[in-house]
């Protein structure tokens, strides 16, 4: 994973899993939907995500603005080469990469905040 969306960013850890005892969570991707590197950044104009949890597509912009989210520009935004979003701090993965019934190999996004923040 590559990448830094600002000045003082969380550290991110990614656990990788071959087998676990609960099937779907918000912040588990299927290893096998993801088929490139990873990256972090901020939100960028026009990005996208499918909540697991209300299975509604919104931009980022449209979800922030709903939400009244604060420091919109710190939040991290996990994407692939192609600049899908993976999974977006603080809502989860996206549903196309989220894991499933069917997945067999898990990766979990983990971003600790510093205790002063």
């Amino acid at each position: 994973m590559t990448g830094r969306p600002g000045n003082g960013a969380a550290p991110i850890f990614l656990k990788f899993f071959e087998e676990i005892n609960i099937p779907f969570t918000n912040n588990m991707l299927d290893c096998d939907k993801i088929t490139s590197d990873l990256y972090i950044r901020s939100r960028k104009a026009g990005d996208r995500i499918t909540l697991c949890r209300r299975h509604v597509t919104k931009t980022l912009k449209k979800l922030f603005c709903e939400d009244r989210v604060e420091n919109r520009e710190q939040r991290i935004v996990v994407t692939d080469a192609c600049d899908r979003v993976l999974y977006v701090e603080g809502y989860g993965v996206n549903l196309p990469f989220a894991a499933d019934k069917n997945t067999r190999r898990f990766v979990t996004v983990d971003i600790r905040k510093n205790k002063g923040e």
